[in-house]
């Protein structure tokens, strides 16, 4: 529930940005991201992991981050952001053809993404975080130190986010190594 809450602010971010309502984008932006904290923090803390949930939360990551770079294509760059699409693309079919040969196999899967995928997140989340605030401050301080300020928030948070997502690629080739491995 609190994952949907999270992954259903994203229509909304982008409506009120796309309408110059930057202060609402923003704290609808900050709604996601908490959101996305309180569910893992909430299954954890309650022992209420479940595999819908390993699964639902990355994806929701995915969808969020996704849906952002694409509205604000023209704002981002376009190499980092199709990598990063591309990452997430590999790790979600990664993710479900473990759930399904695991399942297969009766071999227990773990799906849950991994800490360098976690950290990815954050730091994708950060660079569209600083885009949005760019605007905000712009509109309301523009200042060129402003726009540098943001602008090199926003360059650290996608292109930091790269490598995090290869090692999580590689995260999921081994555990697609081990199922390979019992199926042969």
């Amino acid at each position: 529930l609190i994952t949907t809450v999270g992954l259903l602010t994203v229509p909304a971010i982008i409506n009120f940005h796309a309408k110059g309502m930057f202060v609402i984008a923003v704290i609808l932006m900050a709604i996601a991201w908490f959101c996305d904290f309180l569910d893992g923090w909430w299954a954890r803390r309650f022992k209420m992991n479940s595999k819908i949930g390993d699964f639902y939360d990355p994806l929701a990551d995915k969808a969020v981050t996704w849906s952002l770079l694409i509205a604000l294509w023209e704002r981002v760059p376009s190499t980092a952001a199709v990598i990063i699409i591309s990452f997430g693309l590999f790790a979600t079919v990664g993710r479900v053809i473990v759930l399904v040969t695991g399942k297969k196999l009766s071999i227990p899967t773990n799906v849950m993404a991994n800490y360098a995928g976690k950290i990815k997140t954050n730091f994708e989340k950060g660079g569209i975080t600083a885009l949005l605030l760019l605007d905000l401050f712009l509109r309301y301080w523009p200042r060129l130190q402003t726009e540098d300020f943001f602008y090199t928030l926003m360059m650290i948070g996608l292109w930091g986010s790269i490598p995090l997502g290869f090692i999580s690629l590689l995260q999921m080739g081994k555990k697609l190594l081990v199922l390979y491995r019992s199926y042969a």
